[in-house]
């Protein structure tokens, strides 16, 4: 019996030092889909409960991977639920080994500290860290399969009054769909049909400009410009060479030209089953007249 004893209380001694240990921590795809999960799919009733694990999170962020880590991070912010220990912890895992980690994980990083108006004070500063690797040559690939992850950084850094001017107008050519890249939306596709017809018409690419005539619009537009006789007026260098970032007021060539912009109003451009524009269309239209440009606007079927 006393051999049994021992033997018992053994077992629940092993047992118990097994439970102490802490499991090893899923694999990173799991984890990323696991955060996820908590931030989409948990109802605003539940944010008290959403801290409280986010809470229990702090001491294991040094068990996550990265992309795990920036999810955990994001969890709170459909909800606007701020954890300062976690983001702090997150900021410094990511100051301290910002390298291994996607172009599109450091712009959602730069999004949730701008979201909460948060400095975290790593050591070193994360703002500078994700400087550097915007900045980094060895980035230019991956800004080119990600182009919006470079002007949202830009943007978020911005309204942290952090301003890199040098960075403003970098990669902004990818902006505009090439005619060359095979995989384009359906809205750029008819773009890239329109801009050819136009060209077409109008004599060449040198009496046509894509571009972002208002740069807060996330969608290129065509510009071309007639005479009194309805003739192709060429386009000047001063709006072939305006910085990304500025509004490009309608020039003056001749003095009688008349500018006009075609507008491509993708299917989610409209109300649907109509086509009524959205109040985003509709301001874009009419910021284009206060600039001076005759606005177009194409309307595409909807799907």
């Amino acid at each position: 019996m006393k051999t049994e004893a021992r033997a018992t209380l053994k077992g629940r001694e092993e047992r118990k030092g097994v439970l102490a240990t802490p499991p090893p921590p899923p694999p990173p795809p799991v984890q990323s889909a696991l955060a996820k999960i908590f931030r989409y799919c948990l109802h605003i009733s539940l944010t008290e409960a959403l801290y409280n694990l986010l809470d229990k999170l702090v001491p294991n962020v040094g068990r996550l991977s990265n992309l795990c880590c920036i999810h955990v991070g994001l969890a709170g912010t459909n909800t606007q639920t701020f954890h300062k220990d976690l983001t702090d912890c997150i900021a410094q895992r990511f100051a301290t080994d910002i390298k291994p980690s996607r172009i599109k994980d450091i712009e959602r990083l730069t999004f949730l500290l701008t979201l909460f108006d948060h400095d975290p004070k790593t050591e070193p500063d994360i703002f500078g860290k994700v400087l550097e690797e915007l900045r980094s040559p060895e980035r230019l690939v991956e800004m080119a399969l990600y182009p919006k992850c470079l002007p949202c950084c830009v943007g978020y850094l911005s309204l942290r009054e952090i301003y890199a001017e040098d960075l403003i107008n970098k990669n902004t050519i990818s902006l505009v769909p090439s005619r060359t890249k095979t995989k384009l939306s359906a809205t750029n596709k008819v773009l890239i049909e329109v801009l050819d017809a136009t060209e077409s018409l109008l004599g060449g690419c040198d009496n046509v400009y894509i571009g972002h005539v208002l740069p807060h619009f996330e969608r290129p537009d065509i510009v071309f410009a007639t005479n009194d006789s309805g003739a192709a007026v060429p386009i000047p260098a001063q709006l072939k060479e305006a910085l990304f970032a500025s509004v490009k007021y309608a020039p003056c060539v001749e003095g009688q030209e008349r500018w006009h912009c075609l507008v491509i109003g993708g299917w989610n451009s409209f109300i649907r089953n109509s086509t009524k524009p959205l109040g985003s269309t509709i301001a874009k239209l009419r910021q284009l007249r206060l600039v001076g440009y005759n606005p177009i606007l194409i309307i595409l079927a909807q799907p």
